[in-house]
């Protein structure tokens, strides 16, 4: 069903110039996301804060998304993708603006906190997009959008990489800002204007926390989750891990960033193919949980080599082995995620503040997890969850609605 003022276009039909402007947010929503990762370590230095400290940190954002899920979702259903799109862009210059400029505790979890509103809105905006550009085309856009997501996230540490030493954490992190609003607004002009969500007649529902009906969504969030975590610790911490534990300087130390977030733009342009042969759930399956084992046996092995540069080759090993594990998760969960008679923005919101407490609470464990028992232990709790998600995969996706009606093809 098509929400908004606009008419829905007849099937099949949709403009090369919408067609690049989706890849383009996706794009962006990923690059704007990470930008200021690089700069964590410097961060962690200029407030003087422990690893412990810093994960806590890191978790203030996540109480903030669980908090502001339910009235993103029936903002997104009510005023629509294309304007609530529209508003990303204040909000995440205004997280932005107080994280890299922070010279205290207080202003970094302030910005963490805008930036979580912000990234439940524009994420939830985007897969509606998305979700109604496979509706037009009748194909699922997930795998090829991801990857092109997953470009944003390379782009963001290359390029946070090449400008460590030339610009100061508030000149780099305002300044990528400024130019990424613009980006927006530019990619902003091609999206469609109206929304295709299944059950969006029933616009007034709303979804309960807790209800018996809600259960198969958590399941499939449960493991989407624990991918998070993965993933998000591996941005978050990597660069920590390769210079406190193995002794590489800058800019060196982000190689393995490098490498993790090649990993996973691979294996995502191969997914439609590699689904298609193995089928979605055993694809899953082999990718998380071989890739785990790769994972955790090259950082372990890093972590007790005296030699720095057979330390980092390792490391780099280890994390884009992490990234061809994760990759395949995202897309093939976010698919089997449907709940009859509720509006799928609901849904999305719903999944997206997991999400995001995921990608918060993630790290902030990972800093407790460090402060308690070091490091070098600590970094093996992500690759843990990858192979817990390799051992869920086949038992959630084996639905014939999941494995069949979902098939990932390339739009």
């Amino acid at each position: 069903m098509a929400t908004n003022d606009t008419d829905e276009p007849q099937s099949g039909v949709i403009s090369a110039g919408t067609v690049a402007s989706l890849r383009a947010s996706y794009f962006l929503v990923t690059l704007a996301s990470l930008v200021w990762v690089p700069r964590i370590p410097e961060i962690k230095d200029a407030l003087a804060l422990s690893n412990g400290q810093l994960g806590r940190t890191l978790m203030t954002g996540g109480s903030a998304a669980l908090f502001f899920s339910g009235r993103i979702g029936t903002l997104v259903v009510k005023h629509g993708s294309f304007r609530t799109f529209t508003w990303y862009i204040p909000i995440a210059f205004t997280s932005a603006l107080l994280i890299g400029s922070a010279t205290n505790l207080i202003t970094l979890i302030i910005g963490l906190i805008v930036g979580s509103f912000a990234g439940i809105i524009i994420f939830t905006a985007v897969t509606t997009q998305a979700n109604t550009f496979s509706h037009i085309t009748s194909s699922n856009s997930l795998n090829n959008l991801t990857a092109v997501s997953n470009i944003g996230s390379l782009s963001a540490v290359v390029i946070g990489s090449g400008l460590l030493t030339h610009l100061t954490r508030a000149q780099y992190i305002i300044g990528m800002n400024v130019l990424l609003a613009i980006g927006f607004m530019i990619a902003r002009r091609g999206l469609l204007t109206w929304d295709y969500h299944e059950n969006s007649e029933n616009a007034g529902v709303t979804l309960p926390w807790f209800s018996r009906a809600v259960v198969p969504m958590y399941v499939l969030t449960g493991a989407m989750m624990c991918s998070t975590v993965a993933e998000f610790s591996a941005n978050d911490w990597s660069a920590i891990f390769t210079r406190d534990e193995l002794g590489v300087g800058a800019p060196q130390y982000l190689i393995p960033f490098v490498f993790f977030q090649i990993g996973i733009v691979l294996i995502r342009f191969a997914a439609n193919r590699l689904s298609g042969t193995l089928g979605v759930g055993r694809f899953v399956q082999l990718f998380a949980g071989s890739m785990a084992l790769i994972w955790a046996f090259c950082i372990f092995a890093a972590s007790h080599i005296p030699n720095g540069h057979g330390a980092l080759v390792l490391a780099t090993i280890g994390f884009f082995a992490a990234g061809l594990g994760i990759g395949p998760v995202y897309p093939a969960l976010m698919n089997a995620v449907v709940l009859p008679g509720v509006p799928k923005p609901l849904v999305l919101a719903r999944l997206f503040s997991l999400v995001v407490a995921a990608f918060v609470f993630g790290p902030g464990i990972m800093g407790s997890f460090a402060q308690t028992f070091g490091l070098d232990r600590a970094i093996l709790l992500p690759p843990i969850l990858l192979g817990i998600v390799g051992l869920l995969a086949m038992k959630v996706l084996a639905s014939e609605s999941v494995s069949s009606s979902q098939d990932m093809v390339k739009p």
